[in-house]
């Protein structure tokens, strides 16, 4: 329950995700990526160590600190038993819902700005404004 609380937060789901699509990264590459400054991005790679959603790369030479996430999906309980539990994947899939709806709007309000060669093909017919 409460890996599922930490994980419910847009920054570190927005990290588990570049850590699973980018491979290891040190909190200033995450930063570059999410938006985020270095040191939030630290601190909120360190809580998701806390709760094992991802850990140190060990070895690495130099002052680098690399970051991986420990698993390659997040498997949210849809029913579980324990309301505590409950109450936690809700809040997950709701914080996701609301990414989606974000990265949706902001296609939507830049698709226009794509070259027509990146545009795919509109199948469908097209209503009548008249």
């Amino acid at each position: 329950m409460r890996a599922l609380r930490a994980y419910a937060h847009p920054t570190r789901l927005a990290l588990v995700a570049h850590l699973r699509i980018e491979g290891p990264l040190t909190a200033t590459r995450a930063a570059e990526l999410t938006g985020e400054s270095v040191a939030s991005c630290s601190y909120h790679l360190r809580m998701l160590t806390k709760y094992g959603l991802v850990e140190e790369v060990t070895g690495v030479p130099g002052r680098l600190k690399p970051w991986r996430a420990t698993a390659s999906y997040t498997d949210i309980p849809q029913t579980p038993e324990n309301p505590a539990v409950a109450k936690a994947a809700e809040e997950v899939s709701v914080v996701i819902a609301r990414q989606y709806l974000e990265r949706m709007t902001a296609a939507i309000h830049t698709r226009g700005t794509l070259p027509r060669s990146g545009r795919r093909p509109n199948s469908s017919v097209t209503p009548s404004c008249t």
